[in-house]
């Protein structure tokens, strides 16, 4: 799925400001999105710090997923 080495780098600086807990990642205060659903599932597996890690999460639509701005997601 990548985004290579700077994605990489991206997302895991972005799990360590949120102590490893993909569910601490906040969205950005200034995007505005409609209400339409259209979900979008997240998922998120790996290893971090020796553990084994497994997440998913449904947003509302591709503007609420993508208002989180993270590279966690993306990668």
């Amino acid at each position: 799925l990548g985004g290579g080495r700077v994605g990489a780098a991206e997302a895991c600086a972005e799990l360590r400001g949120a102590g490893g807990d993909p569910d601490a990642l906040a969205p950005r205060s200034d995007v505005w999105c409609t209400k339409l659903y259209d979900p979008v599932v997240v998922t998120v597996e790996g290893v971090w710090q020796g553990k084994r890690v497994s997440y998913e999460h449904t947003f509302g639509n591709q503007c609420m997923r993508d208002a989180y701005g993270t590279s966690v997601f993306a990668f």
